[in-house]
């Protein structure tokens, strides 16, 4: 029996690369795994946790940047997870062409202890808005109060 790091490695000797899209482990391309179907869907869960584990890793600083140029932490108020994804994947996208997944994106904003919300089918990530929304609430504020 092969451990999961043994057998992303065995895939990747295979020419093949793994990678996480949803809730599914992408094999590419699909030969490099074929030998190994079986004990790759045993250890899915676990091979899925490694992967993720690397990318989150290779996106923790990226992360922690954008939180601090683009975000502002808002106890109160609530940023929709999608528009946080795409802000992310944009901004990192412009630092070195590459983007973040969702499912890596949502890691790394539970460790750093950001909570979701659903809200009429729409996740929300809660403490957590766009340095730009904040600017425009308050800007519609102070021009309400004039």
């Amino acid at each position: 029996m092969s451990t999961p790091i043994e057998l992303i490695q065995a895939v990747e000797a295979r020419g093949g690369r793994l990678s996480v899209e949803d809730e599914y482990l992408v094999i590419d391309p699909r030969k490099a795994g074929e030998p190994l179907m079986e004990e790759l869907r045993r250890h899915k869960a676990e091979i899925i946790t490694v992967i993720l584990e690397r990318a989150a890793l290779r996106w923790r600083n990226p992360f922690e940047q954008w939180l601090r140029l683009e975000c502002a932490l808002r106890p109160r108020d609530f940023g929709g997870l999608n528009c946080l994804h795409r802000s992310f994947s944009a901004w990192a996208g412009e630092q070195d062409g590459a983007t973040c997944s969702r499912d890596v994106f949502e890691r790394l904003l539970k460790e750093h202890d950001f909570v979701f919300a659903g809200v009429c089918g729409v996740v929300l990530v809660a403490g957590l808005m766009l340095r730009e929304d904040v600017e425009s609430v308050v800007r519609f504020q102070r021009e309400a109060l004039q």
